[in-house]
Order: C-alpha cells, then structure tokens, then sequence
C-alpha cells in the first residue's frame, strides 16, 4: 500500500492542478483541447527533456499507435494509447517493442487522469522488452510516473510504484535523469550471443519488466472512476472490463527516498 507521505504529495499536487487552472503552459491558447495543442506540448516536451543527445533514443508521436490487449481474464480488451512516447530507435518501425516511457498530457491531473495513465501503463509496459515507465502530466504543477519494481525479500512479489513528482522543474529533473541513465547497450547486438541486448531491469529509479503472467484480482472500484472519463474515450476502450486488470501481485508503493 501506498505510504500517507506519498499520498499527501498526491493530494496536494492534485489541489495545486484543479487551483491553478489554467496554467501557465494551456493559457496561452485555453479555449483548445489538449489534442489541438498537440504541436505545442510535444514541442516543450522533446525541448526540456531530449532525448537528441542519447542517439539510441527517440521520441516519437503515439498518438495513432493504439494497442488493444486483453489482460487477465478480461471478457473484452482494453485499448490505450499515448502522447509521446520514448524508444530505443531500432524499434521504429514496431516502437511499442522497444517502449521505455509513456507521457500522457492533461490540462488538469485528477484521480480520472492517473487512473487511465495507469491502465496505459499495464498495456505499454505489457507489449514493450523493456521495463516501462507511465508519465502522466499537466505541464504545469508536475506529474506522476508509474513503474515496477520488485523489491528485495518479499518473495519475488511485484510492487507497482507511484511516484509523485510535486513541481515541474522536480518532474523533468526526474525524467532527464531516467533518460540519462539507460545503459547505452539497450537494444544493441549482442555479440557474444548473437541476440539484442534486453535488459530485464533499469536503474536510477529501479525498475523492472512488468510481468505477463499477473493473476487477475477480484472486482475493483476502477470502473466508477474510469466512466467518468468522457473526453478520452479514445484513449480507454472497453472501461468496464477494466476491473479485471491485473493488479493482484502489484500492491502499490511508495518510491526510493531519493536517486543515487
């Protein structure tokens, strides 16, 4: 579960979004939508974390990759997209396979918006070889970042990871620094085998590949949430089968005191 440290950082990051509408990012053009402004927020985003200087890398628009997948025991599949999207580059042509982080952007972050960034999560990191990370944000008063990690002595059990990242300037240090932290042999041949080098975890935060094989848990309240979702539709198929997504070995937890 959650610690009451990380859920006061949420609450008071959620308060700091819903009170400072518009931002200083969407008041410059407030009568669009987000998907209007698309140009404008990938701009900042590939300006203020580049990923240019790591020449493995690339952003690139996910917009139209949408991926459908059918988790657990869910009768339906649930489908998600992403804003932007980083990869290792020689997955171009089938990025959602060498997927290291999702950004979803939103004018505001509520419960509604982490909760369909956390179902991206479970899809991206599902389809990717690498371990995954989910950024939801409102370019304005920082962001959330989900990932896996599978701490040491509990039994091989799977935490998934919510870690708030109160500020913006907090959340892009965060970010360049999971950038500039991904070992430069990721996704490269590895000659002694004569395979691609995929690693099965990351540093700098700590994090795993999200396993396949989750047992689905019992009904969850997610639904109530996910259907108040409106103007994402396209985002999140299939909602009320979403509460049979995966999250019986996940707990969530509360991230590392800092990055070394």
């Amino acid at each position: 579960s959650s610690s009451d440290a990380t859920d006061d950082a949420l609450d008071r990051l959620l308060e700091s979004s819903a009170t400072s509408q518009p931002n200083a990012f969407w008041a410059v053009e407030e009568q669009l939508t987000e998907p209007a402004q698309r140009s404008r927020y990938a701009a900042e985003l590939r300006q203020r974390m580049p990923a240019s200087s790591v020449r493995w890398l690339e952003w690139i628009d996910a917009k139209d990759k949408v991926h459908r997948a059918r988790l657990g025991t869910c009768v339906f599949p649930v489908s998600a997209k992403n804003d932007e999207l980083l990869i290792v580059r020689r997955f171009h042509s089938d990025p959602s396979l060498g997927a290291l982080l999702g950004v979803e952007v939103k004018k505001a972050l509520t419960r509604e918006a982490l909760r369909q960034a956390e179902v991206e999560f479970y899809i991206w990191a599902n389809q990717s070889y690498m371990p995954f990370a989910q950024l939801v944000t409102d370019l304005g008063t920082g962001g959330v970042i989900f990932y896996c990690r599978q701490p040491a002595g509990q039994g091989g059990h799977i935490q998934l990871v919510r870690h708030v990242l109160v500020g913006l300037e907090v959340m892009y240090a965060f970010v360049n620094h999971l950038i500039a932290q991904i070992p430069q042999d990721v996704g490269a041949d590895d000659v002694t085998r004569t395979t691609i080098i995929l690693p099965d975890d990351l540093p700098s935060p700590k994090r795993i590949k999200l396993s396949q094989q989750l047992v689905p848990p019992p009904a969850m309240s997610a639904c109530e949430l996910l259907a108040k979702i409106v103007s994402d539709r396209d985002d999140i198929a299939c909602m009320r089968d979403v509460e049979d997504l995966p999250m019986a070995a996940l707990s969530v937890s509360s991230p590392p005191p800092c990055i070394s």
